[in-house]
């Protein structure tokens, strides 16, 4: 902003009127601009810590252990019948959050197609729990839910789902595998 130069003012009060309008504009839409760039800084920022406080939330709420490794991911574990089941909780992909359990680690290659055929049936049977090969060759259990409307009772729901399939068909996917109980 100018200074106000009262002979300029006086003869030109019209002129220095909108010189200073048109200056405070300027600061204005640069403010604006600003602004609506921090904004998207901070959708994107919230967008992760809200679904992260929720998580987070939630375990409390559960009364279950759990480790937050990052922003991003837990770990939580389980007993089961044969082993003690790892629990991953990932909110990395925007819009989804995942829970995946290892099952089984160590898929001898004749007993591939039996165990593929096997999976392929239990995901056509079982709700919620998908199994999954990851690139390893690992076998893990996974549910994937949106983060949109994630409440307390879905995110119990999918870690309660997720830890009842995985523990109920290890077993079955050991045995396949040549595997003996642990």
């Amino acid at each position: 902003m100018r200074a106000p130069d009262t002979a300029v003012d006086q003869a030109c009060p019209r002129e220095s009127f909108v010189v200073s309008l048109l200056q405070w504009l300027s600061l204005v839409r640069m403010i604006a601009l600003d602004l609506a760039g921090m904004a998207k800084l901070l959708e994107r920022s919230l967008f992760v810590a809200t679904v992260a406080e929720r998580i987070d939330r939630y375990f409390i709420e559960l009364d279950w252990t759990f480790e937050r490794i990052d922003d991003t991911l837990w770990r939580t574990s389980f007993p089961g019948d044969l082993q003690v089941h790892d629990v991953f909780v990932s909110a990395d992909e925007p819009g989804w959050v995942s829970f995946r359990s290892p099952v089984c680690t160590q898929v001898p290659e004749q007993a591939k197609p039996a165990l593929y055929e096997r999976l392929l049936r239990l995901n056509a049977l079982i709700p919620m729990t998908k199994f999954c090969v990851m690139e390893g060759g690992a076998v893990f259990a996974m549910i994937d839910l949106p983060t949109a409307e994630l409440d307390y009772s879905e995110f119990r729901t999918a870690v309660q789902t997720l830890v009842n399939h995985a523990d109920a068909h290890d077993n079955e996917i050991y045995q396949l595998c040549g595997m003996s109980a642990a």
